[in-house]
């Protein structure tokens, strides 16, 4: 059996800080010497597609292929007057990303699951009894070093190793 998934992201907004320099940083305020005033646009967007593919492999076992386009864009179009000293600031920062997923799934019994991929290894054991359900987990298991999310060009690194135990109840 196939199943898939496919998704689009478009994010678009402008801050803006009006003229004449009504973003004022001072204290106290009212003297050039302390101020740090700012007027301007930062115009920012994004765009990213996304789609995967599950195939249900024999014995509860899933293969998942994936792909994600992502392009990020930031402006500056401001002027600053810092200590009495006009300045310009016009600057821009792109960001375009393509990259994949491929993961291995076991469905062990309907109570416990266990994946792995993009050289993360994770995966968790849950016992249920009655309305409670106990749930030892573990991701990222050899800690490994990843870009796990990206914003504006700025690449922030994937959470480390974790485990713990979750408890669960139904009322």
């Amino acid at each position: 059996m196939l199943t898939w998934i496919a998704g689009a992201y478009v994010y678009s907004d402008k801050t803006s800080f009006p003229p004449p320099y009504q973003f004022v940083i001072a204290t106290p305020p009212g003297s050039l010497t302390n101020e740090y005033l700012l007027d301007g646009d930062n115009p920012v967007s994004a765009v990213a597609g996304f789609g995967q593919l599950s195939f249900q492999l024999p014995a509860g076992w899933q293969l998942q292929i994936g792909g994600r386009y992502t392009a990020d864009k930031t402006t500056n179009h401001v002027r600053i007057l810092q200590y009495g000293l006009p300045l310009s600031d016009e600057q821009s920062q792109k960001f375009v990303n393509t990259s994949g997923k491929v993961s291995l799934n076991w469905n062990v019994n309907p109570d416990n699951f266990l994946y792995a991929g993009r050289d993360i290894l994770g995966g968790q054991v849950a016992w249920a009894h009655a309305r409670f359900v106990t749930t030892l987990y573990g991701t990222n298991l050899t800690n490994q070093h990843y870009v796990g999310a990206l914003n504006s060009g700025l690449r922030f690194a994937g959470p480390p190793r974790q485990y713990g135990v979750r408890f669960l109840t139904t009322f």
